[in-house]
This record gives structure tokens, sequence and C-alpha cells, in this order.
């Protein structure tokens, strides 16, 4: 199975006759975003058995840094692509197939190359592929390329599946159909890109760097500087043979190489009119170039879209089209990723691009360990102080100061005699469990006992209050507002030797009749307001019987309990 590798920062670089050209992007607020496009030149054949690398020479101009994630790709030509259907759907089903059913359609032996796919569509009966093959002496040769310039990359696409990222990121959601040209120095290719999916691609030998030899010699301009700048405005559509009759027929040549080309792919993909054009690379800085080709076979030329077209120019983008596309499928949100580094080429360093991820997740282990404990720590003392607050409440309820218990028990206690009484939020655990222990003793070595006389209001208390009640008086005592025809005390609850945990409860009840409802109801609210004699956790029931009342109450409990 093909390791798939992804980075929020990725490098793409294609190596080119005068050097090396990149892009830099970066995965941000889940899109890609270009950050950087560069062109280095040098002399790539005075490269091989140099001690001094690339790197060393250009610095932080690369822009490979331990962050970003480096892709270059497999020239157009070397890239073996077909479609292949499989009666499959899981991925790891139709890897696990994957060469048995490319056999038949590879030319050369499946132990000398390598293999992978993009996934093009999926239905009911299985799923449509794009099946790319690469043989291993063409990714040998290519990572040597890179080791002589002192760079190790970590993924090794190929040119026609980074034109076809180049051209969903450059054309936006202006696609469904296109013809990817690609004008290079060396080699041209045309790919054939479906709703964002590579289909398939052709490639001739016929460059750019033809072209402007030619034009050079009839020039006459040595400079290299001056001869890219005359080259890049040259109008290429109305060239006069008679002045510059090597490049016209160049440029004949190579215009018929690719309506060839073009016409080759229409016919492998079944397409019956040419689809809208691309045109990038080298050829593309060449405006008048890039518009004189595609005419030869009536090739509509599609504009990149504005949303793309801002830090940098049509041209600069078109021309680093391969880079671009590099970079494009290494970003976390690509999802067709094609890399060659497999089997014997796989990276060598697979856990580097792991270490940041990992430190960050030990780093929040860490602190997720470190937060468990400080919570952990502040619970406990909370605990503590309420354990402490509770012991407190426990000298209370037993009538004992805190001062005074603990002078009494300082020769209990193992340690002797203190000279000074500790602060009650100084109490470990353990002596506060001392402390515990000793009262529990104290409360076994009490009697058990209960009290004889209760605490609560007497019969003439109850009657001496109800009688000067201004909700009963009044105003004129002569003529009360309510009459009372009815008293009874009773004593319903109190403690006994079978049940020495009950406490005292004397009810009340009054029958009276008032000189009006609004009297009684008065009288009734009264009731339910703070006093000295009713309990107010206890229920004041009402009833009503054709102007006769009945107000039922509980009495407060003053008894001292031991």
């Amino acid at each position: 199975m093909t390791e798939r590798a992804y980075a929020t920062m990725a490098v793409g670089l294609e190596l080119t006759s005068k050097g090396i050209k990149g892009a830099k992007l970066s995965y941000s607020q889940r899109k890609p975003r270009l950050d950087d496009l560069f062109h280095l030149f040098f002399d790539v054949s005075k490269r091989k058995g140099n001690s001094s690398t690339i790197k060393d020479q250009f610095g932080g101009k690369l822009g490979i840094s331990s962050k970003a994630l480096v892709v270059t790709s497999i020239d157009a030509n070397e890239v073996l692509i077909r479609p292949l259907e499989i009666k499959l759907k899981k991925n790891s089903d139709i890897d696990a197939v994957l060469g048995f059913q490319a056999e038949p359609i590879l030319p050369y032996p499946l132990e000398s190359c390598l293999l992978d796919r993009i996934k093009v569509s999926q239905n009911s009966d299985g799923t449509l592929l794009t099946l790319l093959a690469v043989k291993k002496e063409h990714v040998q040769r290519r990572l040597e390329q890179w080791k002589n310039l002192g760079i190790e990359p970590e993924v090794v696409a190929t040119v026609p599946s980074s034109l076809v990222a180049y051209s969903r990121f450059a054309l936006q959601d202006d696609f469904s159909t296109v013809f990817i040209l690609h004008l290079g120095d060396n080699q041209t290719s045309c790919t054939f890109a479906k709703e964002g999916k590579l289909v398939a691609s052709k490639a001739t030998h016929h460059g750019v760097t033809s072209l402007k030899d030619a034009y050079r010699k009839e020039c006459g301009i040595m400079d290299e500087a001056l001869f890219e700048k005359e080259f890049s405005t040259f109008n290429w559509s109305t060239i006069d043979p008679q002045v510059f009759p090597i490049s016209a027929q160049k440029l004949k040549t190579y215009s018929i190489e690719i309506e060839k080309l073009v016409f080759a792919l229409m016919k492998q993909a079944r397409e019956l009119e040419i689809p809208p054009i691309l045109v990038t690379g080298e050829g593309s800085e060449n405006r008048e170039l890039a518009s004189f080709l595609p005419k030869g076979f009536h090739g509509k030329q599609l504009p990149l879209s504005p949303k793309v077209v801002n830090k940098f120019s049509e041209s600069e983008l078109n021309s680093h089209a391969i880079s671009i596309g590099e970079a494009l499928t290494a970003l976390a949100s690509y999802e067709d990723q094609v890399n060659f580094l497999q089997e014997e080429f796989a990276y060598s360093h697979p856990w580097k691009r792991l270490m940041k991820p990992l430190f960050v997740y030990l780093f929040l282990c860490l602190g997720l360990a470190i937060a468990f404990y400080s919570f952990g720590k502040a619970y406990i003392a909370s605990e503590e102080n309420m354990l402490r607050a509770k012991y407190a409440e426990l000298l209370s309820t037993m009538h004992k100061s805190y001062a005074d218990f603990e002078k009494e028990i300082a020769e209990k206690l193992p340690g002797g005699i203190q000279q000074d009484i500790p602060v009650l939020e100084s109490l470990t655990l353990d002596e506060i469990s001392d402390r515990v222990n000793l009262l529990e003793k104290e409360l076994n070595q009490i009697p058990d006992l209960f009290p004889l006389t209760p605490n609560v209001p007497k019969v003439s208390d109850v009657i001496a209050w109800l009688s000067v009640h201004p909700n009963i008086v009044g105003k004129d005592s002569a003529h009360p507002l309510i009459l009372i025809e009815g008293f009874s005390y009773v004593l319903v609850k109190r403690p006994e030797l079978i049940k020495k945990q009950e406490k005292y409860q004397a009810k009340v009840e009054i029958d009276f009749i008032s000189a009006n409802a609004t009297a009684a109801r008065e009288f009734h609210d009264a009731l339910l307001l703070p006093n000295n004699f009713i309990d107010p956790k206890a229920e004041v029931k009402w009833t009503n019987n054709k102007g006769r009342y009945r107000a039922t109450f509980i009495l407060k409990d003053r008894t001292v309990y031991p």
C-alpha cells in the first residue's frame, strides 16, 4: 500500500535545465495558500560530484525547513497512465488486488515498476481508477538527481497528477473538463482532467528550449537576461520566415507535434470535441506563443480564476504550475495524492513528520496531568476544609468550645501537653480523626437519658397570648373580631423508655367564629407569621364549616435534649 504523506506546509520542486523552480504553500483556514514562488538558476550539469549542495549554496531561498514537506515529480513521458475498473469499493481491498489487476495492461514486468492509483468514480458495480505506473529505474534516477543536489524528497509525484492539482487550484470552480497543455523547456505534455481527476496524459520530447536555441542564433543576443526578456515579448504569431527561417521552421514543427499530442490524447480519452485548454510551463511566459500554439487545433484557452491571481501574475503562476501542483498534493486537504516512494525507495525518515505532533501530544498529556493534579489537590483541600467545618459544628452541637476542648484533650492525645492551642485550619485529617474518636468515647460514656420535663409553651401562656392577640381582640375589646368557642391542648408526642429519641410535641386546636370572613383570613395569616409560640416547621391547618372555623398548630419545643 502506498504511504501518503501530508503536512500543513509543503514545498514543490521542479528540476529544469537552468536550475530549480519551486513553490511554497501552506494550509490555512481550511484552504491552500500560496506563500512564495522562486527560480534558482545554476548549471545542473556541473552539480554532479560537487561537494557543496544546493541547500548550502542557496540556504533559505529554497524554503525547505523541518516543517515543510518536500515534493518532486516524475516526468510525464516516464509515467504510464491507464484506466482500470475493479469490482471492489474499499480502499484496502483495492490496494490488495491492484498489482494483480494491473499486470495484464502493463507493458513491462510488475516486479520492475511501482504502482499507484487515483479513484475517479464509484458505483454499485465497483470503482473506476486511473492507474499510474513508473519503472523503478526512473524513480532511482530521479532520486539520485536530487541527492546530488543535497535534497531528499518525502513525496515523489508525477507531472500529470501535479498539473491536475494545479488546474483545480488555478481554475477553482470554473472547470469540469480541461486539457492542460504544459510547454516545458525539454518536454511538452498534454493532460486530460475531468471533474478534477486525472484521466489520461501524453508527452513528447519537443520543448521550448529548441525554439529558444533557434531564436538565439538568429537574433544574436548572447546576454541571458536580455535574451529572456526579448523572447518573452516576441510576437510569434507574426513571425517572418524570411527574417527568422530557422525559428519559423522550429515553430511549425513544434506546433505540429503539439497538434499530434492533443489529437492522440483526444483519441485515448474518447473525446469528440477538444475541451478548453489551460496552457502552463515555460512557453506560457510568452503570451503570444501561448495563444498561437492552440490555434492550430482550434483550442479555447482558459484564463485563471481571479481568486488566485493577486500576489503573483498569471504568467508566474502558469510557469510554476508543476511545483505548485506538487506542493498542493502534499497539503492535508488533497485526496488524490500520488507517491512513488514505495518499497525499497520508501522515505528513510518516516517519523520526521510525526515528531512535532508527537511532542505536541506529549506536551498536552503533561499539561492535562498537571491540570488533574492541581484539580485533585484543590478538591482534597476543599474536602479537608469542609471536614474541619463539620468538626467545629460537631463541637458546637455538643456545647463545647474549640479552645476548651483542646485544653481538655491535651493530655489525652499522643504527644503529651501542647504549649499552644493549634489553629483549627492547621489540624490534619489524622488529628481530627483522633479528636472525633475522643468525642465518640465521651458520648458513649454519657448515660442513656431523656428529659422528663418538656419546655413547651404552657396552656396558660397560650391562652394569655390569644387573649391579647390583635387579630382576635380588635380595636374594641367589647366587640372582639373573633370569638373562641373551643380550645384544645394535647401533648401528642413525648419521649418514652421505648422511644427515647422522640421529641415533645404539643398540639393546639381552636374552634371559633368571626365577625366576618376577612377577620378570619387575617387571623390565619397572623398565625403563619413568626412568633414565640407556633413552630414554623409544622403546618398550620385550617378548616371552615358554615362560618365556624378551626385552626390547628404545633407549639415550639425549647426542650434541651442530651
